[in-house]
């Protein structure tokens, strides 16, 4: 079963490289901006600051994974 979860993932991941460009360019300017005025108390601080990173952990996958195919 697992195997044929990866195989249909596999056949939809399409990426689109300048859309993960500018996903990371985009998540890096926020990211600047939430690290000027840090609150580790508020939630909704924390949760936009993990939110921002996977933005740019996935952007770096895809540009990283477009390079090696």
């Amino acid at each position: 079963m697992l195997s044929d979860l990866r195989t249909y993932v596999l056949s939809q991941y399409d990426p689109s490289i300048r859309a993960a460009q500018i996903v990371l360019l985009g998540s890096s300017f926020v990211l600047v901006l939430f690290l000027t005025g840090p609150d580790f108390a508020n939630p909704y601080y924390l949760f936009g600051i993990v939110a921002v990173v996977a933005a740019i952990l996935s952007s770096i996958a895809i540009l990283i994974g477009d390079r090696w195919t």
